[in-house]
């Protein structure tokens, strides 16, 4: 799979002089929902779907407590959490009041394997005027005679490696 994009024109503000420009803005393949999400765990633990649900909601529930006390919320290979402070500028420390401050945003920093798994993404643009087709597009970060799959085994996912211990 490869994730897709289309071209849009946008006006660019660039060092005080408004400047038309093309730039890409990914499109989405769809949802995965939490209840596939726990299927596909399902099949792949010992764990019952509703087991799988319980937890995910449990992590929800536990991870909102730690960042709301000011923690960051470490998930291991699929990343971390925290809080981050926004607020409206005021001329001075003694002007900065409570009303300044405005509601924190969720800040997340994958892990090695997200990490690992952006390394590998492949571009697909889709064309305009061209539905359900797309055009692939060469990546400007890849030379000319370097493949753009991996050279090594690929390694099965854990969900790959139930389904073909069961084949």
């Amino acid at each position: 799979m490869a994730l897709k994009f289309k071209l849009l024109e946008r006006t660019l503000n660039l060092q005080g002089k408004k400047e038309t420009g093309v730039v890409a803005c990914s499109q989405c393949n769809g949802i995965t929902s939490l209840d596939e999400i726990a299927e596909r765990i399902e099949k792949m633990s010992s764990l019952s779907e509703g087991d799988v649900r319980s937890v995910l909601n449990s992590l929800s529930y536990i991870a909102g407590r730690e960042l709301e006390a000011g923690r960051i919320v470490d998930l291991g290979d699929i990343g971390r959490l925290r809080m981050s402070v926004r607020s409206k500028v005021a001329k001075t420390k003694e002007e900065f009041t409570r009303a300044n401050l405005l509601t924190p945003r969720i800040v997340f920093t994958p892990g090695r394997r997200l990490r690992e798994a952006r390394k590998l993404v492949r571009f697909e643009q889709l064309v305009e005027g061209k539905p359900n087709t797309s055009e692939k597009v060469k990546d400007p970060h890849v030379a000319e005679n370097t493949p753009t799959t991996p050279t090594e085994p690929e390694k099965k996912t854990p969900e790959e490696k139930h389904t073909s211990e069961n084949d």
